[in-house]
């Protein structure tokens, strides 16, 4: 018993200082943001919650972006609409730089996103000296879909 204990202690303080978070968002709660409908997007927020880059589509620069430290255009409003996503706002003074990652629930109907998945974790890994927290938002279709190919 006491093993088990330990083991779910242990779970759990894990879990509570993680600093990977993953949340499924209904398309229909998403739609309510009114944030762009094209993925993937890639938002990075500084120690005081000031959103620093912003970027619909695939984020090659992603480690030169984590040296931003002015502040994008409506960047009020933007945060705005990504923090609605949230059920409370991330503590952001408790990391370094905060790194929201948008995408689709299914993989095999964005490519890029799954690109960009590739690229957020090659740079996390070698920012590994700072303390990045990491939010991935997965954006789960209600109903039938139409792809748009381009």
């Amino acid at each position: 018993m006491y093993k088990a204990i330990c083991l779910f202690l242990l779970f759990a303080v894990h879990t509570v200082h993680s600093d990977e978070t993953t949340m499924i968002i209904t398309s229909d709660d998403y739609s309510l943001s009114t944030l762009p409908t094209s993925f993937p997007q890639v938002f990075i927020f500084d120690d005081g919650g000031n959103l620093v880059h912003r970027k619909i589509g695939t984020e090659r620069g992603l480690k030169q972006a984590f040296k931003n430290t002015v502040t994008i255009q409506n960047a009020d409003v933007i945060k705005g609409k990504l923090l609605m996503l949230f059920d409370e706002e991330p503590r952001f003074s408790d990391y370094e730089s905060t790194l929201v990652f948008i995408t689709d629930f299914q993989d095999e109907y964005c490519p890029p996103c799954v690109n960009q998945n590739k690229i957020n974790k090659a740079v996390l890994k070698s920012l590994k000296n700072k303390k990045i927290r990491s939010v991935t938002i997965r954006r789960k279709f209600l109903g039938s879909r139409t792809l748009e190919i381009l």
